[in-house]
């Protein structure tokens, strides 16, 4: 064994894939969320590694939150609940540079979220227009706080959670990147496909003034889909087949006109009488 990974190392990596396995059978046997259980295990057994994520993260420095033109109201707005945060979150993406924009960031916490099989997150971040798991190139939780270590553990969880369904739907993707948000921290976390974790443990993050925590999200937001580990789909099949709900079916094929294949839903004639 190389002297850079022990057998601490080791049993750690494993145990952690085992967790989630165990998880995955749950969840098929029981259907059960097992968020805080994935989470607890992460926490206690993940790799800490904050400065290979910076890394990952880095970039030439043109996003920053000093630059950001936020609206006057900002610092005033509220966070006594997670909904209120989402709402200023919400508010922090939309006051970004458009040329600074390489994906779109959705608010998916209510409507619009992953569909085929349900995936809610807090927002979902896609390259075009259409929320579809082949297109996801990140995500990002939201909770109130992450001080409460059960806050802590169901975030974590949900976004592994995810995670895998990406890693299921997207065949060619390495690994991931994503990050869980509260009102004054933030943890990012790494995964590949083999499901080894890193996370950077909690950083501060604030909404007055520039952060670590608040830079390397915005870093996150708009880096390449190379940092990301994102690949686009190799045809639109992919795109149409991941979604089952009808009215994106019919927004895609509204933008696909010159595209040959007619997905299923249509072609059996199973549209409701309202759609066709």
């Amino acid at each position: 064994i190389s002297s850079k990974r022990t057998i601490d190392d080791l049993e750690r990596e494993y145990g952690t894939r085992i967790a989630i396995l165990e998880a995955e059978y749950k969840k098929i046997k029981y259907t059960i969320t097992a968020a805080r259980e994935i989470g607890e295990h992460v926490i206690s057994e993940a790799q800490v590694d904050t400065q290979y994520i910076l890394n990952l993260l880095s970039n030439s420095g043109n996003v920053s939150f000093e630059k950001l033109k936020l609206p006057v109201n900002f610092h005033k707005l509220r966070c006594t609940s997670e909904s209120d945060l989402q709402v200023k979150f919400v508010k922090l993406f939309q006051s970004l540079p458009e040329q600074m924009k390489p994906w779109g960031i959705r608010d998916t916490l209510v409507e619009g979220y992953l569909k085929d099989p349900i995936g809610k997150i807090d927002f979902t971040i896609i390259q075009g227009n259409v929320v579809s798991w082949v297109h996801v190139v990140s995500l990002i939780e939201i909770k109130s706080t992450l001080n409460s270590k059960t806050s802590h553990c169901e975030a974590l969880g949900q976004l592994i959670d995810r995670f895998t369904t990406i890693f299921d739907l997207q065949k060619n993707r390495s690994f991931i990147i994503g990050a869980i948000c509260g009102d004054s921290q933030v943890e990012f976390v790494w995964q590949n496909r083999e499901k080894n974790i890193k996370r950077s443990d909690l950083l501060d993050l604030s909404f007055t003034s520039q952060t670590i925590g608040m830079n390397m999200l915005l870093n996150m937001v708009t880096a390449s889909q190379m940092q990301l580990g994102y690949s686009p789909p190799e045809d639109y099949k992919a795109a149409v087949s991941s979604v089952c709900d009808v009215d994106h079916e019919i927004k895609i094929l509204h933008h696909l006109r010159e595209c040959d294949f007619i997905p299923k839903v249509i072609t059996f004639g199973n549209l409701p009488e309202n759609k066709k």
